[in-house]
């Protein structure tokens, strides 16, 4: 990850939603401070942090994350965040089937109201192997039928999480030079490669395995 976010090739903004107790914050914090923590704490409205990558060809992604909020109550407020998002993860917990149940109307209302973005569904919390409620061919073929990608996640030993925001930071990329291609702008030095083939096997830390503090 690159620390420096005072120059950029490109801007993104991306949101996290779903359910509450999904993960959603737990995702979002371990990828900008790399912090996981045991305690559940609702958020309240939305959360936000910036974070600059850097993607292939050496090309610098400066990413605005936005966590939002589960509970109806907040939906309102959340929703108005949806507008001019470039890519947005549906997230839901693979030891709570209601929460999978619920991805459709999360899903119908980012096709209403974030027209363009990119979709991937994110099964988070699959460290849980004993407690998973929602088996991930399940998943996979529910998301292929929405024509978007699947991913599973676990923020507590930070697996897929950079991979995830990686992979969608280069497919936005690819997107846009495909565009400049087609407009008279020269050939693609890139190909897409936003493919998911993640199994559901026990998951590996990403790090060192400990909290740093949020």
């Amino acid at each position: 990850m690159v620390e420096s976010e005072n120059t950029y090739d490109f801007l993104f903004k991306f949101l996290l939603i779903g359910d509450s107790s999904v993960g959603k914050s737990s995702i979002f914090l371990r990828f900008t401070d790399d912090c996981f923590s045991e305690t559940f704490s609702t958020t309240i409205g939305v959360d936000f942090k910036i974070r600059t990558l850097e993607v292939r060809g050496g090309r610098r992604v400066k990413i605005q994350i936005w966590d939002t909020a589960g509970q109806e109550r907040f939906r309102a407020i959340t929703h108005s965040y949806y507008r001019n998002a470039d890519g947005i993860f549906v997230v839901f917990d693979v030891t709570n089937t209601a929460s999978f149940e619920n991805v459709d109307s999360w899903y119908q209302s980012v096709t209403k109201m974030a027209k363009g973005a990119k979709i991937v569904l994110i099964g988070n919390k699959n460290d849980l192997t004993e407690k998973r409620q929602v088996q991930y061919g399940t998943a996979l073929q529910y998301a292929m039928g929405l024509g978007v990608d699947y991913i599973e996640t676990s923020a507590k030993e930070s697996y897929n999480i950079h991979k995830v925001f990686n992979m969608l930071s280069n497919a936005l990329v690819d997107e846009h030079d495909s565009r400049h291609e087609k407009n008279g702008g020269g050939a693609s030095t890139t190909e897409s490669t936003f493919v998911f083939n993640s199994q559901p096997v026990n998951p590996q830390s990403g790090g060192d395995g400990k909290c740093r503090p949020c």
